[in-house]
Protein backbone atom coordinates (compact mmCIF):
# COMPACT_ATOMS: atom_id res chain seq x y z
CA UNK A 1 0.00 0.00 0.00
CA UNK A 2 1.41 3.39 -1.03
CA UNK A 3 1.81 6.43 1.24
CA UNK A 4 -1.22 8.19 -0.28
CA UNK A 5 -3.38 5.07 -0.06
CA UNK A 6 -2.43 4.71 3.61
CA UNK A 7 -3.13 8.37 4.28
CA UNK A 8 -6.50 8.11 2.55
CA UNK A 9 -7.41 5.02 4.57
CA UNK A 10 -6.50 6.79 7.83
CA UNK A 11 -8.55 9.84 6.86
CA UNK A 12 -11.60 7.76 5.88
CA UNK A 13 -11.37 5.73 9.09
CA UNK A 14 -11.20 8.82 11.32
CA UNK A 15 -13.96 10.46 9.30
CA UNK A 16 -16.18 7.39 9.82
CA UNK A 17 -15.47 7.46 13.57
CA UNK A 18 -16.28 11.19 13.65
CA UNK A 19 -19.59 10.60 11.85
CA UNK A 20 -20.46 7.87 14.33
CA UNK A 21 -19.56 10.00 17.37
CA UNK A 22 -21.52 13.03 16.13
CA UNK A 23 -24.53 10.82 15.40
CA UNK A 24 -24.24 9.19 18.85
CA UNK A 25 -24.31 12.67 20.44
CA UNK A 26 -27.54 13.55 18.58
CA UNK A 27 -29.72 13.61 21.76
CA UNK A 28 -27.70 16.63 22.92
CA UNK A 29 -28.76 18.81 19.99
CA UNK A 30 -31.67 17.08 18.26
CA UNK A 31 -33.95 20.09 18.81
CA UNK A 32 -31.53 22.61 17.28
CA UNK A 33 -30.45 23.44 13.71
CA UNK A 34 -27.26 21.51 14.45
CA UNK A 35 -29.27 18.38 13.71
CA UNK A 36 -27.95 18.86 10.16
CA UNK A 37 -24.37 18.18 11.32
CA UNK A 38 -24.51 14.36 10.99
CA UNK A 39 -26.02 14.72 7.51
CA UNK A 40 -23.19 17.04 6.42
CA UNK A 41 -20.52 14.74 7.83
CA UNK A 42 -21.97 11.48 6.47
CA UNK A 43 -22.48 13.12 3.07
CA UNK A 44 -18.81 14.11 2.97
CA UNK A 45 -17.70 10.59 3.90
CA UNK A 46 -20.00 9.07 1.26
CA UNK A 47 -18.62 11.44 -1.40
CA UNK A 48 -15.01 10.53 -0.53
CA UNK A 49 -15.67 6.79 -0.59
CA UNK A 50 -17.73 7.00 -3.80
CA UNK A 51 -15.12 9.15 -5.53
CA UNK A 52 -12.29 6.83 -4.50
CA UNK A 53 -14.07 3.64 -5.58
CA UNK A 54 -15.26 5.19 -8.85
CA UNK A 55 -11.77 6.37 -9.85
CA UNK A 56 -10.25 3.02 -8.87
CA UNK A 57 -12.71 0.61 -10.48
CA UNK A 58 -14.52 2.57 -13.21
CA UNK A 59 -12.79 5.74 -14.44
CA UNK A 60 -10.01 7.95 -13.10
CA UNK A 61 -12.07 11.14 -13.63
CA UNK A 62 -14.45 11.42 -10.71
CA UNK A 63 -14.99 15.17 -10.65
CA UNK A 64 -18.73 14.90 -11.29
CA UNK A 65 -19.15 13.18 -7.92
CA UNK A 66 -17.46 16.00 -6.00
CA UNK A 67 -19.12 18.74 -8.08
CA UNK A 68 -22.51 17.23 -7.23
CA UNK A 69 -21.45 16.85 -3.59
CA UNK A 70 -20.46 20.52 -3.34
CA UNK A 71 -24.00 21.59 -4.29
CA UNK A 72 -25.59 19.52 -1.50
CA UNK A 73 -22.80 20.35 0.97
CA UNK A 74 -23.20 24.12 0.65
CA UNK A 75 -27.00 23.92 0.66
CA UNK A 76 -26.78 22.18 4.04
CA UNK A 77 -24.20 24.63 5.43
CA UNK A 78 -26.21 27.67 4.28
CA UNK A 79 -29.38 26.14 5.72
CA UNK A 80 -27.62 25.55 9.04
CA UNK A 81 -26.51 29.19 9.34
CA UNK A 82 -29.89 30.43 8.06
CA UNK A 83 -31.71 28.56 10.82
CA UNK A 84 -29.44 30.08 13.48
CA UNK A 85 -29.91 33.64 12.23
CA UNK A 86 -32.62 35.72 13.89
CA UNK A 87 -32.38 39.02 12.03
CA UNK A 88 -34.71 39.11 9.02
CA UNK A 89 -32.29 41.29 7.03
CA UNK A 90 -29.40 38.87 7.48
CA UNK A 91 -31.63 35.92 6.54
CA UNK A 92 -32.85 37.72 3.43
CA UNK A 93 -29.33 38.48 2.20
CA UNK A 94 -28.13 34.96 2.93
CA UNK A 95 -31.04 33.53 0.95
CA UNK A 96 -30.33 35.84 -2.01
CA UNK A 97 -26.54 35.35 -2.06
CA UNK A 98 -26.76 31.64 -1.30
CA UNK A 99 -29.29 31.04 -4.06
CA UNK A 100 -27.18 33.02 -6.54
CA UNK A 101 -23.98 31.13 -5.63
CA UNK A 102 -25.71 27.76 -5.96
CA UNK A 103 -27.28 28.71 -9.30
CA UNK A 104 -23.86 29.79 -10.61
CA UNK A 105 -22.35 26.48 -9.51
CA UNK A 106 -25.17 24.46 -11.08
CA UNK A 107 -24.91 26.48 -14.31
CA UNK A 108 -21.13 25.91 -14.47
CA UNK A 109 -21.68 22.22 -13.72
CA UNK A 110 -23.99 21.73 -16.71
CA UNK A 111 -22.30 24.18 -19.10
CA UNK A 112 -18.71 22.98 -18.59
CA UNK A 113 -17.07 20.92 -21.30
CA UNK A 114 -17.19 17.96 -18.92
CA UNK A 115 -18.95 17.19 -15.63
CA UNK A 116 -15.49 16.26 -14.38
CA UNK A 117 -14.14 19.80 -14.79
CA UNK A 118 -12.95 21.29 -11.51
CA UNK A 119 -15.34 24.21 -10.93
CA UNK A 120 -12.90 26.11 -8.74
CA UNK A 121 -14.25 29.62 -9.47
CA UNK A 122 -17.85 28.64 -8.84
CA UNK A 123 -16.73 26.88 -5.69
CA UNK A 124 -14.82 30.01 -4.60
CA UNK A 125 -18.08 31.98 -4.88
CA UNK A 126 -19.78 29.40 -2.64
CA UNK A 127 -17.00 29.78 -0.07
CA UNK A 128 -17.26 33.59 -0.22
CA UNK A 129 -20.97 33.42 0.57
CA UNK A 130 -20.27 30.99 3.42
CA UNK A 131 -17.81 33.54 4.84
CA UNK A 132 -20.51 36.23 4.67
CA UNK A 133 -23.04 33.90 6.32
CA UNK A 134 -20.68 33.11 9.20
CA UNK A 135 -19.95 36.83 9.59
CA UNK A 136 -23.68 37.53 9.87
CA UNK A 137 -23.97 34.97 12.64
CA UNK A 138 -20.92 36.27 14.52
CA UNK A 139 -22.31 39.82 14.37
CA UNK A 140 -25.63 38.57 15.75
CA UNK A 141 -23.94 36.80 18.63
CA UNK A 142 -21.93 39.91 19.49
CA UNK A 143 -25.06 42.04 19.40
CA UNK A 144 -26.78 39.58 21.72
CA UNK A 145 -23.72 39.80 24.00
CA UNK A 146 -23.63 36.02 24.00
CA UNK A 147 -20.69 33.98 25.23
CA UNK A 148 -18.59 32.35 22.53
CA UNK A 149 -18.01 29.26 24.69
CA UNK A 150 -17.76 26.30 22.31
CA UNK A 151 -19.60 24.10 24.79
CA UNK A 152 -22.66 26.33 24.42
CA UNK A 153 -22.15 27.06 20.72
CA UNK A 154 -20.74 23.92 19.05
CA UNK A 155 -22.05 25.21 15.74
CA UNK A 156 -19.24 27.79 15.80
CA UNK A 157 -16.66 24.99 15.83
CA UNK A 158 -18.40 23.12 13.02
CA UNK A 159 -18.80 26.17 10.79
CA UNK A 160 -15.36 27.50 11.72
CA UNK A 161 -13.68 24.21 10.87
CA UNK A 162 -15.24 24.01 7.42
CA UNK A 163 -14.70 27.71 6.73
CA UNK A 164 -11.02 27.71 7.73
CA UNK A 165 -10.39 24.62 5.59
CA UNK A 166 -12.03 26.24 2.55
CA UNK A 167 -10.29 29.59 3.04
CA UNK A 168 -6.88 27.92 3.24
CA UNK A 169 -7.15 25.84 0.09
CA UNK A 170 -9.47 27.74 -2.25
CA UNK A 171 -6.99 30.58 -3.06
CA UNK A 172 -4.24 28.05 -3.77
CA UNK A 173 -6.44 26.05 -6.12
CA UNK A 174 -7.55 29.26 -7.88
CA UNK A 175 -3.91 30.20 -8.43
CA UNK A 176 -3.23 26.71 -9.77
CA UNK A 177 -6.13 26.89 -12.25
CA UNK A 178 -5.04 30.36 -13.41
CA UNK A 179 -1.65 28.81 -14.26
CA UNK A 180 0.25 31.60 -12.51
CA UNK A 181 3.30 29.36 -12.02
CA UNK A 182 3.57 30.58 -8.43
CA UNK A 183 4.14 27.11 -7.04
CA UNK A 184 6.03 24.08 -8.23
CA UNK A 185 4.53 20.69 -8.95
CA UNK A 186 6.20 19.35 -5.82
CA UNK A 187 4.37 21.98 -3.78
CA UNK A 188 0.99 20.75 -5.02
CA UNK A 189 1.94 17.19 -4.16
CA UNK A 190 2.69 18.49 -0.67
CA UNK A 191 -0.56 20.48 -0.70
CA UNK A 192 -2.76 17.47 -1.39
CA UNK A 193 -0.95 15.56 1.33
CA UNK A 194 -1.45 18.39 3.84
CA UNK A 195 -5.11 18.59 2.84
CA UNK A 196 -5.59 15.09 4.20
CA UNK A 197 -3.82 15.99 7.46
CA UNK A 198 -5.98 19.09 7.92
CA UNK A 199 -9.14 17.05 7.29
CA UNK A 200 -8.00 14.48 9.85
CA UNK A 201 -7.35 17.22 12.42
CA UNK A 202 -10.71 18.81 11.62
CA UNK A 203 -12.59 15.56 12.22
CA UNK A 204 -10.76 14.99 15.51
CA UNK A 205 -11.73 18.51 16.58
CA UNK A 206 -15.37 17.87 15.64
CA UNK A 207 -15.36 14.74 17.80
CA UNK A 208 -13.99 16.73 20.75
CA UNK A 209 -16.63 19.44 20.18
CA UNK A 210 -19.63 17.13 20.17
CA UNK A 211 -18.43 14.94 23.03
CA UNK A 212 -17.88 17.90 25.37
CA UNK A 213 -20.73 20.16 24.23
CA UNK A 214 -23.51 20.97 26.69
CA UNK A 215 -26.97 19.66 25.99
CA UNK A 216 -29.02 22.28 24.13
CA UNK A 217 -32.44 23.18 25.48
Amino acid sequence: MSYYETLLLVYLSISAICCTVVSWCLPKYKNTPLVLAPVILWLGLLAEISGTLYSHFIEISNGWIFNSYHILYFILLYTLVYKYLKKANFKKWLFILGSLALLVHIYCFFSASSFNDRLIYANAFLVFVLLIACTFYMVELMQRKTSFDSKNHPELNLLGGYLIFQLIYTPLFVAFDMNLHIFSGEFYTFLFSMQAYVLIAMNLYFMYTFIWMKKAH
